[in-house]
């Protein structure tokens, strides 16, 4: 009847905010983000259940990748499976590196490779940098010729992985400043 079916939608509507809590919940426990990548305990997703290990995983996805939608049910199915035989990946614009006690979610370098935005717009979807913004000057992404100019990224602790796909300001070829990867010159760059 109408009514049942009233009643069945409203107890869907309750369980699924009660495992939008409890995966938000999980995702304070078991992750944190690093420059711009989401770092996940591997022992700890190990130890949630499918559902919360599906929603905690899309979710890392979107945010690194900026997607407004998840990717299909059976690419996560895949990417769990990889994961659970410590096995690196990429999907949805972002590399997965499975590691013997975290797992880290960085954007992949081939989904930022073109692109280029003005200084003064967000870059990637999710990056605003402020500093001297000046006519000529691009953001690009760090990429490895870039990293080799920023003698001290070591000691910011960030991944070179992170740092690879962090938003750098450009002057044509001629770097300008790299803030994430200890080159601030001015600029900052935040999410």
């Amino acid at each position: 009847t109408v009514d049942k079916l009233a009643d069945v939608t409203v107890n869907l509507a309750i369980a699924q905010g009660a495992l939008r809590e409890a995966a938000a919940k999980a995702a304070e426990e078991v992750l944190r983000t690093d420059a711009g990548e989401v770092v996940i305990d591997r022992a700890g997703l190990r130890q949630l259940g499918p559902e919360l290990t599906r929603r905690i995983l899309i979710a890392a996805l979107r945010w690194v990748s900026s997607a407004p939608y998840a990717p299909r049910a059976a690419q996560v199915m895949r990417l769990v499976h990889a994961i659970q035989l410590g096995r690196h990946a990429t999907l949805w614009g972002c590399r997965i590196r499975v590691g013997d006690s975290e797992i880290r979610i960085s954007r992949e370098p081939k989904a930022v490779a073109e692109l280029e935005t003005p200084t003064d717009t967000t870059w990637d979807g999710r990056w605003r940098l402020s500093g001297p913004h000046g006519p000529g000057l691009r953001v690009r992404a760090l990429g490895a010729d870039g990293l080799r100019q920023c003698e001290n990224w070591r000691e910011t602790g960030h991944s070179r992985a992170a740092l690879l796909v962090s938003p750098a300001i450009w002057r044509n070829e001629t770097l300008i400043s790299a803030p994430l990867a200890g080159s601030g010159a001015g600029w900052t760059a935040e999410i």
